[in-house]
């Protein structure tokens, strides 16, 4: 599975925080399907 993210110069407080939503929705999707732990790694970058 990917998830493609578009490359921005910059990110909006609104845009970050629905990113954070979805990411937490994707998770619990999938700890309900699995019915295992789910490890999540994010990844934070330095920008331009």
């Amino acid at each position: 599975m990917s998830v493609d993210t578009p490359a921005q110069a910059g990110v909006s407080i609104d845009a970050l925080l629905a990113a954070k939503e979805q990411r937490a929705a994707r998770q619990a999707d999938w700890l309900a399907h699995y019915q295992q732990p789910v490890i999540s790694l994010t990844l934070v970058t330095r920008g331009r």
